[in-house]
């Protein structure tokens, strides 16, 4: 969506957020996992064929870049227009939202845990800060696809179900 404004403000939602890909990115580093998707429940794939054309460009992306950290989101937005700098790729160079769908390697990993202690904001601004904050030899980057897409029947990171005596219960998905 275009409102950014529910995505910004700290919430227990985005605090479990953070703790989530935290212990995401602990586990990369734990059992030395070269690369990583990391894919919330809130996406979906709509075009099959176009999203593998596209996995194939992001994985030679990858290849060249796989010398250093490197983050690749798919479809956030950026708050301010960010530098063009390849075919579907925009250098990421400040604050963004909506990485529900993105790749990190092993060193990203380690960077991202290593420097997202504390925090004050959701997860992307938290990433935002150390972009604007980081020398500019970081590889982060933002892949703009049109096969996959929030899907919009998820609220967040909570979902209502139903429980044996009807009544409805809110739990986390983490």
């Amino acid at each position: 969506s275009g409102d950014w404004s529910s995505d910004v403000c700290s919430s227990d939602l985005s605090v479990g957020r953070v703790i989530s890909h935290k212990k995401c990115w602990q586990y990369i580093i734990d059992n030395r996992i070269e690369n990583c998707l990391i894919i919330e429940d809130n996406i979906k794939v709509v075009n099959e064929k176009l999203f593998k054309f596209d996995f194939n460009e992001i994985k030679r992306f990858i290849h060249k870049k796989s010398d250093k950290p490197l983050y690749i989101t798919l479809n956030a937005k950026q708050i301010r227009n960010g530098c063009f700098y390849e075919d579907n790729f925009d250098k990421l160079d400040n604050m963004f939202y909506g990485s529900n769908f993105y790749y990190i390697n092993f060193k990203m990993a380690r960077f991202l845990l290593n420097n997202i202690i504390k925090f004050e904001y959701n997860l992307d601004f938290e990433i935002g800060n150390l972009i604007n904050k980081s020398s500019k030899k970081m590889n982060f980057y933002n892949f703009k696809t049109k096969a996959i897409v929030k899907n919009i029947k998820l609220k967040g990171d909570i979902k209502k179900i139903k429980t044996s005596d009807r009544k409805s219960t809110r739990l986390n998905s983490s």
